[in-house]
């Protein structure tokens, strides 16, 4: 058994990847009481405002305000739009009686091109106006999704948070919630933060989502920031040190499963909080699960489909790789290709500390940044059952002849996901197995003598047809 390693060396990358521009503004609108004003022009809109909805079905909405800036503000600077703009969207917050405490202002990459002065432009109406503006350059070709989190980050603690706010060990703060990688990643952070707590764990300040402005004033009181990305966040690091706050948790697993979230569950406890709480939470939602599936044919008939199946995965790096444990620990499926997906070497690296002791157990071809055509030939030469991935290869990975179910990345046209339940912690169980079961029930195939269970298609390059492998699972 062996893990097998590739990197990507194209020049090109064919992959979901948000700019920083759209990484900062799902970080900022993650802030209460806040407004974004960004200087670009509309067509960036659409995005920022798809990958805003994350932050909107637990009742958190942030408006985004465009200063449409068009052809002639290219060539000739687009100050005087700039200006208008902002002064635009203190007129509209004031009408609409928004209790607004910060503007955060940034730019496209049209507009930071041109260099326009929204530093300038933002101490003007701080002047005239009274309200706080943060001016960030994001222009897209500066980075990703995830130093568009940083930036905001960094920006936080500069202009709020206090050296003498007094320590707890038993406080820490949550990083990139919003950069878990699992399309339920609300209620998956809400179920981490649920735990935590469970075991006198004190969730002092998230960034980015739901900390008031004046919660990151306590940014101090932390002894440790959670990074749940597992990329690395190298300013944000060192800014924090200044706070004596230490970052922590970059290769911990994510708590997906009954096998991960023991070990996640013992790791942080054990570091921060009340071990023998976290053991006494974790058998009353393993009491919760099995009270719930103890005794029901579905459930017996799902674990009995999925087991042995031959998979593939892909997503961010750090959930990619702790989903096929979870898979392999708890479902008996075998993981044999992965696809991971990350911003900073770091994040990979992270993710295959994650993957590293099931070295022992499985063959896996773990590809690193994978470009869409490099991850569907790989799934296609090894015959997997089905594959979990995002809705943005989908397509793909079903126009080959694959069942495909989307797990992971943000709002953007994928999520439509309307029941608050979490995919991690063991309670999250349940909504793992309500989702892996549609790929079994999209799958059967009915016949005239009744239902025919496992009826997945035939694995690419066997002579079987579809109907001769499932009548070999009949039930009867």
């Amino acid at each position: 058994m062996t893990l097998s390693f590739h990197k990507n060396e194209r020049d090109y990358q064919d992959k979901y990847e948000p700019c920083v521009l759209m990484g900062a503004t799902k970080a900022a609108t993650g802030v209460p009481d806040t407004l974004v004003t960004y200087h670009g022009i509309g067509g960036c809109r659409m995005t920022m405002e798809h990958l805003r909805m994350d932050n909107v079905p637990d009742g958190l909405f942030v408006p985004i305000i465009s200063t449409a800036p068009d052809q002639s503000s290219v060539i000739y600077g687009g100050a005087d739009k700039l200006e208008r703009g902002l002064e635009q969207t203190l007129s509209d917050a004031k009408r609409r009686k928004i209790n607004l405490k910060l503007i955060w202002l940034f730019t496209s990459c049209a507009t930071s091109i041109v260099g326009d002065d929204i530093l300038s432009a933002a101490r003007k109406i701080e002047e005239r106006e009274n309200i706080k503006v943060i001016p960030i350059d994001t222009p897209g070709f500066l980075g990703g999704d995830k130093t568009g989190h940083e930036l905001v980050y960094t920006a936080l603690v500069e202009n709020y948070a206090k050296y003498d706010a007094k320590k707890n060990s038993n406080s820490i703060n949550i990083l990139g919630p919003q950069l878990i990688g699992s399309k339920y990643w609300p209620w998956d952070y809400q179920e981490i933060v649920r735990l935590m707590e469970g075991a006198d764990i004190h969730a002092n300040v998230t960034f980015c989502y739901k900390s008031t402005l004046d919660n990151y004033n306590s940014f101090g009181a932390a002894v440790s920031n959670y990074n749940l990305s597992g990329e690395s966040f190298d300013e944000f690091a060192d800014l924090s040190s200044r706070y004596n706050v230490e970052m922590w948790g970059d290769d911990l697993v994510y708590p997906i499963g009954i096998a991960n979230t023991e070990e996640w569950y013992l790791k942080i406890a054990e570091r921060f909080g009340n071990i023998e709480k976290a053991k006494k939470l974790m058998k009353e939602d393993m009491n919760r699960v099995m009270k719930r599936i103890k005794g029901d044919y579905n459930s017996s008939w799902f674990l009995s489909d999925i087991s042995g199946k031959h998979i593939g995965i892909l997503g961010n790096a750090k959930y990619a790789a702790s989903l096929a444990r979870c898979l392999y620990y708890d479902f008996n499926c075998y993981p044999v290709v992965v696809g991971l997906w990350g911003e900073t070497p770091a994040s990979i690296e992270n993710a295959k500390r994650i993957l590293s002791e099931m070295d022992a157990y499985c063959d896996i071809d773990v590809y690193e940044n994978p470009t869409f055509f490099e991850y569907g030939n790989a799934i296609k030469k090894a015959e997997v059952d089905f594959a979990i991935g995002t809705r943005y290869d989908m397509r793909l990975v079903r126009g080959i002849g694959i069942p495909h179910i989307s797990l992971g990345q943000n709002y953007f046209l994928n999520n439509f996901s309307f029941i608050p339940w979490p995919t991690f912690g063991i309670k999250g169980v349940l909504g793992l197995m309500t989702e892996l079961a549609r790929l079994i029930e999209e799958n059967i195939k009915y016949e005239e003598d009744g239902w025919i269970a496992n009826s997945f298609i035939a694995p690419l390059g066997h002579k079987e047809s579809g109907s001769e492998v499932v009548k070999k699972c009949h039930r009867g």
